[in-house]
């Protein structure tokens, strides 16, 4: 698991992705793992064009991310993703420097 986490003009984003070295199903990793791998990196890429949005919420992304994973056939995929929690908050709340 990758976890990246950086903050520019008082913003912080963090982005926690697991990493396979493969594009090939083998018993470790079955097809359905790498068909779902590849409708997300499409689900990034659509929420990634949209939060350049000016006005744009997180209501409004996840809207978007549960419609992109619906549109490939993963309707509840949303749902296993670690959405960041309160990483930025807990900076926020003691002043922290560190992500």
């Amino acid at each position: 698991m990758l976890v990246i986490c950086g903050q520019r003009a008082g913003l912080i984003a963090s982005v926690t992705h697991l990493v396979y070295f493969t594009t090939k199903a083998s018993p470790l990793i079955p097809i359905d793992h790498l068909r779902r791998h590849e409708h997300e990196a499409i689900t990034y890429v659509v929420l990634l064009g949209n939060s350049k949005t000016i006005g744009q919420t997180a209501h409004k992304m996840l809207q978007r991310a549960q419609k992109a994973y619906a549109d490939k056939g993963f309707p509840n995929e949303w749902l296993h993703h670690h959405k960041g929690g309160g990483v930025q908050l807990t900076r926020a709340e003691n002043g922290s420097q560190v992500c």
